[in-house]
């Protein structure tokens, strides 16, 4: 039942929820367990990464770094994931798809009350960086890309989308005729620990950064309509990882910036205050030096040539499985349906980003399920966030409806030879159960899924016939 209820409708069931759907029988007014499930009655639970996040030597890395001190693990790990995805150029290490291809882009939000270890987990993450451009010496460019190993490292803070095409600008001629010395290393990690002022400045009039920065995402080019010496960024190749406080995000993030896919870029992740360490532990530096020597041995091979990844037999079989789940996260319409839009393409890219920790063009399945572990960590961390939790509820109980309707009009329809129905047979079956309008909605429902399991077609006299697609 649970298997067929996942091929046709939204739905993210837990453990309970699957024991009690088993042991359902279609003929009970399932609204007898409302008293067991009251949306009132629903807690808020934090979210969690499960240990499959922590891929290849992020676990130990991020064990390393955040042991007996305020950092997060989570947010150690994620840290270190923009970074290399920054490193790496764009060009060198991509994954075919229909017409174009995919890069490794992430953008991340991390959302923590203030005083909570955001702070300590950069501090802790950028010691590891250090370390290992220090330990290049004079080697600090690849031989292969003629590009530093790590990008450049950028926390003045998003103002304007005409500063971020000035940050990575063009060569060219200014008004005056003057030679404009252009960058040639178009990648750039972006950390902004306020957040909520990028928020700010995004609906401020006539501010371009929300558009800008969803440019960047997409690898689009910038060009600011300036007045005067106009400026051109071509192939940006940014990383961006803010941070703010859940009230924050909360009391700023307004509807456009939810519709218009500026929120959906940023994949939110919500950590619990640490365990206070009134005297943190000193990490060692021979243990931040092991670290920062596989660090660079990584980043050596990223940059040692382009490189196109392949998907593996078992990637392929598990993308599949879970390709429908990922299209269908979150009740339609809602915040939460707006906000993981972009996962199967996050889901992409950070399997993209676990191959590469393993120096490996081939995608696996195991890269996959990491990555899957980091999506349902954002996917917790809205639903934690916004309070989503009810409305989760009220889809659930909406599918679980659906699958008794389309069960009964199967039911129906073998019974009749397989000839489509009327409705008057199965608004007949329900008894009181469902009113016509609750049965209609059902219907329409039904019709609406991307695998429209019956059609509703209107015949003369206004009769319709319901018939399995």
């Amino acid at each position: 039942m649970i298997k067929h209820l996942k091929n046709f409708f939204v739905s993210e069931i837990n453990e309970t929820q699957n024991t009690i759907n088993k042991n359902i029988d279609p003929s009970i007014d399932e609204s007898i367990f409302e008293t067991h499930f009251n949306e009132g009655e629903l807690v808020a639970i934090p979210p969690k990464l499960r240990s499959e996040g922590y891929y290849s030597f992020l676990s130990e890395m991020s064990l390393d770094l955040t042991y007996e001190n305020e950092a997060k693990r989570e947010f150690v790990a994620n840290n270190i994931m923009v970074g290399i995805a920054a490193s790496i150029p764009s060009a060198y290490f991509i994954m075919p798809f229909a017409a174009s291809h995919t890069v490794i882009r992430l953008f991340s939000l991390q959302v923590l009350p203030s005083g909570c270890g955001k702070g300590v987990s950069d501090k802790q993450t950028k010691a590891l960086f250090n370390e290992a451009i220090q330990l290049l010496g004079d080697n600090i460019k690849s031989p292969q890309s003629g590009l530093p190993l790590y990008a450049r490292f950028f926390s003045g803070g998003l103002s304007t989308g005409e500063g971020i095409a000035y940050e990575l600008r063009d060569g060219a001629n200014n008004d005056d005729g003057e030679i404009q010395q252009g960058v040639e290393d178009k990648r750039l990690l972006v950390l902004e620990p306020e957040f909520f002022n990028v928020l700010v400045k995004c609906l401020g009039p006539n501010s371009i950064l929300s558009s800008s920065i969803r440019k960047i995402f997409d690898g689009d080019s910038l060009e600011p309509m300036t007045k005067k010496d106009r400026i051109r960024c071509t192939n940006p190749d940014i990383c961006i990882l803010g941070q703010i406080t859940p009230e924050e995000l909360v009391a700023k993030l307004d509807s456009v910036s939810i519709s218009n896919g500026f929120a959906n870029r940023f994949p939110v992740f919500s950590g619990t205050p640490p365990i206070y360490q009134p005297i943190p532990k000193v990490t060692e530096k021979e243990l931040i030096k092991k670290h920062a020597k596989k660090l660079n041995e990584i980043m050596f091979w990223c940059h040692e040539s382009p490189k196109v990844l392949t998907m593996s037999d078992c990637y392929e079989k598990l993308w599949r499985e879970k390709y429908s789940d990922l299209k269908q996260i979150g009740a339609s319409g809602s915040i939460e349906q707006s906000l993981m839009t972009r996962v199967p393409h996050y889901a992409t890219m950070f399997a993209m980003l676990f191959a590469a920790l393993d120096m490996t063009t081939t995608v696996t399945a195991n890269h996959l399920a990491a990555s899957l572990a980091w999506i349902d960590y954002w996917h917790e961390s809205v639903r934690y966030v916004f309070g989503t939790e009810a409305a989760a509820y009220k889809a659930e109980q909406k599918n679980l409806q659906a699958l008794e309707v389309l069960n009964k009009i199967k039911e129906l329809v073998a019974l009749n030879n397989g000839q489509p129905i009327t409705r008057t047979p199965l608004q007949q079956s329900f008894g009181k159960k469902y009113t016509s309008k609750q049965l209609s909605d059902v219907l329409k429902f039904l019709q609406e899924l991307p695998k429209a399991p019956i059609a509703v077609t209107k015949h003369p006299h206004n009769k319709q016939l319901i018939s399995l697609t």
